[in-house]
């Protein structure tokens, strides 16, 4: 057991000592505007796992959606949520990205957190915190653990790099990490299943040729790692099931073959058509979820790690017998491997038991333990970049115009 909290924040005066350097090095930097085209249009969305890909139907049904029990009574599993978060602080030297990361079951029988504001019950490599993006020209040095100036893949954080690029980096490299870490921590559960707030893969920006060469570097070293994470688990029994919550661009179901039946004369988003079969069932019981056929979906071959193959199936989370308004209704796409498949089958379960086993099963229309990681992963992100925001200021080093406003509605929080 090792007590980390003083470690993360001399890595943070570290940050901060380097920025403060760096500005009074030069005056010309100071005055100079720091945005970069692509962070004023970027729209902070998380990476949606759309671009190439195959997609069939795995089993036949007469019906899209199929009323199932939320849970399987008698089988006992431990649930365990993945959620990231990611910010960021702008200064006219240098842009900060500060992230966190948290796993955490509903039954409180599992909790690990990085960067830990307490005892961190792991003693391996860790993850580093902070990324530093150089707006000055120069590229930054810094021996630190928990500081990083390059990305994942060893390409520097210089001048062209968006802000925007590197959190989505560091959600997913993150998210890779403690799937590592799990697979120890996790030997004294019983059946235990980890669900990943997002998808399985992350392949768009590895997949397609609109980006630059190091961008695609980059996905393609955080898509090998996730895939030797998941597999790492799944080794050791533990099945991964990605929870994806924003399904409205997603278009699987239109491009299903053996689905042509739903699809129109204007391409239809998933949500869309969920909600339309929906609407469409006379049936409806009161207390049951509701699944789709199991589609398997399949991406290009890619050099670096082969063709990926997952199961896709959707779940919709009715609002129970007194919450009849329509938008407390939930769709989830659900994603995982067909080894995760046969160790849920071999538990007793089924991925959407999993999901209303979690969700209905504990009177909520989203998983909890997807609810309680991401509420925990933003927490430490949100307090670690108001403690930067915070020690930037008390150096004397300046800062931009919108993390300048930020540290001042702290001031009055």
């Amino acid at each position: 057991m090792e007590v980390v909290g003083s470690t993360i924040m001399a890595s943070l005066s570290r940050v901060v000592e380097v920025i403060r350097r760096a500005s009074s090095a030069s005056s010309t930097y100071a005055s100079r505007s720091v945005l970069r085209l692509d962070d004023v249009i970027w729209v902070r969305e998380p990476v949606e796992d759309s671009g190439e890909f195959s997609a069939s139907l795995m089993e036949y049904s007469s019906r899209l959606l199929i009323a199932r029990r939320p849970y399987r009574d008698g089988v006992m599993f431990t649930p365990v949520g993945v959620d990231s978060s990611s910010r960021h602080v702008e200064t006219p030297v240098a842009d900060v990205v500060v992230g966190a990361v948290a796993a955490i079951s509903s039954l409180g029988s599992i909790a690990f957190e990085w960067p830990s504001l307490g005892p961190l019950r792991y003693t391996g490599r860790l993850h580093p915190v902070f990324y530093i993006l150089s707006n000055a020209g120069v590229q930054f040095s810094l021996d630190d653990p928990l500081v990083s100036t390059v990305n994942p893949s060893g390409r520097p954080f210089d001048i062209s790099y968006s802000v925007g690029e590197a959190c989505d980096e560091m959600r997913v490299s993150l998210e890779n990490w403690v799937l590592e870490v799990l697979g120890e921590l996790l030997e004294a559960q019983v059946n235990p299943v980890v669900m990943v707030d997002g998808p399985l893969y992350v392949v768009a920006k590895a997949l397609t040729r609109d980006v630059q060469p190091w961008i695609r570097d980059v996905w393609v070293k955080l898509l090998e790692g996730r895939v030797k994470a998941i597999r790492g688990l799944e080794s050791r029994g533990v099945p991964v099931i990605g929870v994806v919550k924003r399904v409205e661009k997603s278009t699987i179901l239109s491009r299903t073959r053996g689905l042509e039946g739903i699809r129109g004369d204007i391409m239809e988003g998933d949500k869309s058509i969920i909600l339309r079969a929906m609407t469409m069932l006379g049936d409806r019981v009161p207390g049951r979820i509701y699944v789709t056929p199991r589609i398997i979906v399949r991406t290009p071959q890619l050099p670096e790690v082969g063709v990926l193959e997952k199961v896709v199936q959707y779940i919709v989370i009715p609002p129970g017998k007194f919450q009849l308004s329509p938008p407390l209704v939930r769709v989830y796409r659900l994603e995982y491997t067909l080894k995760t498949l046969n160790i849920l089958q071999d538990m007793g379960l089924e991925p959407d038991a999993v999901i209303g086993g979690d969700s209905v099963g504990r009177g909520a229309l989203e998983p909890l333990s997807i609810r309680l990681s991401d509420l925990r992963s933003s927490f430490l992100s949100h307090a670690l970049k108001k403690a930067l925001l915070m020690n930037i200021i008390s150096v004397g080093a300046p800062l931009s115009y919108w993390s300048l406003r930020e540290a001042e509605i702290s001031w009055r929080e």
